[in-house]
């Protein structure tokens, strides 16, 4: 099971509780079912290819542990959202999350660095691996920025198209 949680008045701290933050006395909390999105294919028989959405403030980490098979399995696409300043020393999601997660898939920002000026809703920049530690640090610099990324496998059919499109994120 997990933790849900809903503070009145407060949509964007609505979610799926990450027990590294705890859970703040005037919120609702309510104990959900959950499964792994590796139980749900293999319950539901899906073969295909995936895309998913994870928004789980700061249990990234957990969601993808629970998709290990069905990441080796098929190529999944997904889009999460990265702000440092989510996750705490213990859950271990800040650059070496990043850096987890592009082992394996190449890392697009998409649209822009809240506040920065760096981007635009119209725009979608890789991060090189040699960028990360500094697009890390820099994000957790700015306390409050959060940015989508879109993780895309790298042996994607046609991922050299698309990289030829999008631009690099720089960052001096």
């Amino acid at each position: 099971p997990i933790i849900v949680y809903w503070e009145p008045g407060y949509s964007e701290t609505n979610r799926m509780a990450n027990p590294d933050f705890g859970v703040p006395r005037e919120s609702f909390s309510y104990v959900m079912p959950a499964t792994t999105i590796d139980a749900f294919c293999m319950e539901h028989q899906i073969e295909t290819n995936l895309i998913a959405k994870i928004d789980v403030e700061g249990s990234e980490r957990r969601v993808l542990h629970g998709m290990r098979e069905t990441l080796k399995s098929k190529m999944i696409s997904y889009i999460f959202e990265y702000g440092p300043h989510n996750y705490s020393q213990e859950s271990g999601q800040g650059l070496d999350f990043l850096q987890e997660v592009s082992r394996t898939h190449q890392l697009i920002l998409v649209g822009w660095l809240e506040g920065t000026g760096i981007g635009s809703s119209q725009q979608c920049l890789q991060i090189s691996p040699e960028q990360l530690p500094k697009f890390a640090q820099y994000v957790s610099d700015h306390w409050g920025v959060w940015v989508d990324l879109l993780a895309l496998p790298k042996n994607l059919p046609g991922m050299d198209e698309i990289l030829k499109k999008t631009d690099l994120l720089r960052l001096d």
